[in-house]
């Protein structure tokens, strides 16, 4: 039976479709029906009508919220942050820019979690904290990064923080609840389970809550009398402080049953009494200390520990103290962003005691955003190793190792994770890496693209340049198989059709190529053969074929900045250096046909937090077969330089500067003069792509060129023959501007 609400959203539903076709650009009646569509979750409905509105008031920054909001409930959190910055572009200022920074912040953040950039994410997630204090989904992400980084004390804080808000939010209370039994606090554990049974019958998480209920029923029976002995403690030091405010003994130990029940901000609140009655009380300075320490307040637990280590007769204990504020400092470091200080100090700990798991993962933590991932590796591990259970280091772990390009191990830890049976957003991120990893042992990859670009100089020449339009349709099939000696195997094809539309003809472009790739020590190897046909479907006669060797090196070093090289401050750097061969046979174009040697190198260094900067040299000898070939055999040397910006986890954005000189090997036959021919290019393109779903990415690009030769001539080459020369490039002077812009659809 439905509700009257339900009813009356029904009659509204009915009335607002039925004016919306007879006043279909009244935009007023169509947000009314995409509202009511909401309310109704007919999510797709509302979604339709709100794009459709978006013909009539373009500029309403309600429309890109709902559509967020939907979006977000569709899990599709690309599209909602989409929406929301077009928000935040129409109203720079006021509530709707307010909301749209908010949740545009939130959902940033869950994308930086998700692909391990923790510490970027809980920054992020910070900055919506100050924005909107409390936001539940931004505390409930927060806590799960906490969690994930193995910090349980602040994970339940920003929990309970949530609960506090939203009574109902019964993944908050699952969540808190799987803290409480990890913990081996088994009767908060249990009443926070029961609870969410009370709250959520029939929803998932009570399910999931009546299946821990029944495991843990047995282990929390034997620990029932302890737990009632520990209330009955506790509502005793309670009636003791509500009559003497100032007995120490009272506070002290309500602290301890505080700390017991996984209630830090209690138990910090009675230890500081402590402290206020009695300074040099040296078991409520460590109690404290600790405290200050787990709830992230490093400021006042160094403090602490510098009071206890002056409290303390017996020097054994005194270093202990010393190390944990050693830790208490490095932590602060690293929360700061002063990661070099940071890991000097953690590393420091670690001489003085090998075996201290948490310096280990925060090492891991500094050597991961240094891109020093071998030893983020040797870091994670060794958490492992003193703490076994530790999720978070074995998902950071496995995911390094992904990097290293050890997929077999990064394989057994994520089933490991698993196994362990752990929080649902990391079950379903595992479940996900999971797969992709085992496809790089053994699976097909396969995607599609499909592209259109506009030529504004097809055949080269700067007398009489020849516009063209060309859309190119490929489809990519990849093979990988990983041997057991560790070499892998790749087999690719990838064929492109291409329609010239207005030159009208058209080419089939097939590049097929089998590799193999081997990883020794930091270095990636790969070596391989390509065989590339273009043929004309249109004009048969046309065909050319590459036949291609050729081979890639590349590592990660440590290399001097390139904005500023004399600084001490080196960073970890991509350098890749790369060799070929290719004997090009052109049965249209007989003086195209050449041997081709090429050789360079690239460096790819980071710039900020989601920068890149690329620097690469290329070194390239042409010798035509033919003697009509002759004009066309050279040298020609090549320096690129570019730079990429992420700008969101779904835009990114580059910009490309090319410089080429090309020295001709044979005096020019065509003008008989006596000079050699040398011809210098200069190249310029900006990019972009726009993931708009997992699976789907939208790209554009724009360049222009500028062709100078010493000895510039009228010679005009046909477009077709270009195409097909492609090692060549005219003999003279000329400029060219190329747009392209498609989408890339991996299946």
């Amino acid at each position: 039976m439905k509700t009257e609400c339900e009813k009356e959203i029904f009659e509204t539903e009915k009335a607002f479709a039925r004016l919306a076709k007879e006043f279909p650009d009244d935009a007023l009646i169509q947000y009314s029906l995409s509202l009511a569509y909401l309310f109704k979750k007919e999510l797709e409905k509302s979604e339709l009508v709100l794009n459709d509105l978006i013909r009539l008031t373009p500029d309403n920054p309600n429309i890109y919220l709902n559509l967020a909001t939907i979006y977000e409930q569709q899990g599709d959190l690309v599209k909602a942050a989409d929406n929301l910055r077009k928000v935040i572009e129409l109203v720079p200022q006021g509530k709707f820019a307010q909301q749209a920074k908010v949740r545009l912040g939130i959902i940033e953040g869950i994308l930086m979690m998700r692909e391990g950039n923790l510490q970027e994410a809980l920054d992020t997630l910070d900055s919506v904290i100050e924005m909107s204090p409390d936001n539940p989904a931004a505390l409930f992400a927060i806590a799960e990064i906490h969690q994930m980084m193995g910090q349980l004390g602040e994970s339940e804080e920003a929990f309970k923080k949530v609960i506090q808000i939203s009574p109902n939010h019964l993944e908050a209370r699952l969540r808190l609840a799987g803290i409480y039994v990890e913990t081996n606090r088994l009767t908060e554990g249990i009443d926070a389970l029961q609870e969410i049974v009370k709250l959520g019958k029939g929803s998932p998480q009570e399910q999931r809550a009546s299946g821990i209920l029944e495991r843990l029923k047995a282990t929390r029976d034997e620990s029932m009398d302890e737990a009632q002995r520990i209330q009955r403690a506790q509502e005793r030091y309670q009636q003791i402080i509500a009559s003497e405010p100032d007995n120490l003994e009272a506070h002290f130990n309500l602290g301890r049953i505080y700390y017991q029940q996984g209630k830090r901000q209690e138990a910090r609140l009675e230890m500081e009494e402590v402290v206020r009655i009695n300074p040099d009380n040296k078991q409520g300075q460590i109690a404290l200390a600790a405290l200050y320490d787990e709830l992230g307040i490093f400021d006042l637990a160094i403090e602490k520990y510098s009071t206890i280590i002056a409290l303390e007769d017996d020097q054994k204990n005194a270093d202990r103290y010393k190390e944990l504020m050693e830790l208490a400092t490095a932590k602060k470091l690293y929360v700061d962003g002063n990661l070099g200080l940071a890991r000097e100090k953690f590393e420091e700990i670690i001489s003085e005691n090998p075996d201290n798991a948490l310096a280990y993962f925060y090492l891991g933590l500094i050597h991961a955003s240094e891109e020093d991932l071998s030893k983020a590796v040797d870091s994670y591990e060794e958490v492992i190793r003193l703490m076994p259970g530790h999720t978070g280091a074995r998902l950071n772990l496995a995911i390094n190792l992904e990097r290293l390009h050890r997929d077999e191990d990064a394989i057994s830890q994520y089933r490991k994770i698993l196994e362990a049976g752990p929080p649902v957003n990391i079950a379903e991120a595992t479940e996900e890496r999971l797969i992709a990893a085992e496809k790089r042992i053994r699976g097909l990859s396969t995607s599609m693209s499909y592209s259109m670009t506009a030529d504004t100089n097809s055949n080269l020449s700067a007398e009489s340049p020849t516009d063209e339009y060309r859309s190119n349709l490929s489809v990519n099939l990849s093979y990988q198989h990983k041997m057991n000696n560790g070499i892998s195997m790749r087999f690719v094809t990838s064929p492109t059709y291409s329609t010239y539309h207005v030159g009208q003809y058209d080419y089939l472009n097939t590049s097929s190529s089998i590799s193999a790739t081997m990883f020794p020590a930091n270095l990636t190897i790969v070596g391989g053969y390509t065989n590339r046909t273009n043929r004309g479907l249109v004009t048969s006669s046309r065909y050319s074929d590459s036949q291609v060797l050729f081979g890639e090196g590349a590592t990660r070093l440590k290399l001097p900045r390139v904005f500023s090289p004399f600084s001490d401050d080196d960073v970890i750097s991509d350098l890749s250096v790369n060799l070929s061969y290719t004997d090009f046979e052109s049965n249209s174009s007989p003086f195209f046909s050449a041997f081709n040697y090429s050789g360079g190198f690239g460096i790819n260094q980071p710039y900020g937090a989601r920068s890149a900067i690329n620097l690469g040299y290329n070194y390239n000898v042409n010798k035509n077969k033919e003697e009509l070939g002759d004009d066309y055999a050279y040298k020609s040397h090549g320096l690129n330089f570019g730079f990429e910006w992420a700008i969101s986890p779904e835009i990114i954005a580059n910009a490309r500067y090319g410089y080429s000189l090309t020295n001709y090997s044979n005096l020019d036959s065509f003008s008989q003069f006596t000079e050699y021919r040398k011809n210098r290019r200069h190249a310029f393109s900006l990019g972009g792509s726009y993931r708009y779903h997992k699976k789907i990415r939208l790209f554009a690009n724009i360049s222009w060129s500028v062709n100078s030769s010493n000895l510039p001539v009228g010679f005009i080459l046909n477009a077709q023959d270009i195409i097909e020369g492609q090692q060549s490039s005219s003999l003279g002077d000329y400029s060219q501007g190329i747009f392209t812009m498609g989408m890339n659809l991996i299946i």
